[in-house]
């Protein structure tokens, strides 16, 4: 995965997580099979619909901080976390999701 994100053209999502926590996410325990793919029904309807929106603009990328930071990892959110502020800024624009 590249991360040089400034010139791959993406949008990111920035989403509330709300009280309802199970949904799927960047583990340790699943990281290399998310690599291979994912189906949308797994997704929740934010995602599927964040998708649906970046497709339709044009773009092919989307950035999910769930699903591109390993959730249960303290090391990688430490080191990603600190590029989220470029990630945000970078990318073309942010879809909010402030309710779900």
């Amino acid at each position: 995965i590249s991360k040089d994100f400034k010139n791959l053209g993406y949008v990111a999502l920035s989403h509330c997580w709300g009280k309802d926590t199970n949904f799927l996410k960047l583990t340790l325990e699943n990281q290399h099979s998310l690599r291979l793919g994912v189906s949308t029904a797994e997704l929740t309807k934010t995602f599927r619909q964040a998708i649906h929106t970046v497709a339709s603009l044009g773009y092919s990328f989307l950035w999910i901080d769930s699903l591109c930071i390993i959730q249960d990892s303290k090391e990688d959110w430490k080191r990603e976390s600190a590029t989220m502020c470029d990630i945000y800024k970078n990318s073309s624009f942010t879809i909010v999701a402030s309710a779900a």
